[in-house]
């Protein structure tokens, strides 16, 4: 924990904010799975001919 710890100190601020957000949308994706995958098929149905 410790060198977790000291690696996240020793960054600079840009970086934090990146793996933060990185963090933040991965979740968020992780919780709207099901409709992310959903509208993902849906857009290459609509590509492929069939679309709702």
């Amino acid at each position: 924990m410790r060198r977790i710890v000291a690696w996240w100190k020793n960054l600079d601020d840009p970086v934090k904010g990146l793996i933060l957000i990185g963090l933040v949308a991965l979740i968020g994706i992780i919780i709207r799975w099901r409709p992310i995958i959903e509208g993902i098929k849906k857009g290459f149905g609509f590509y492929s001919g069939y679309a709702d």
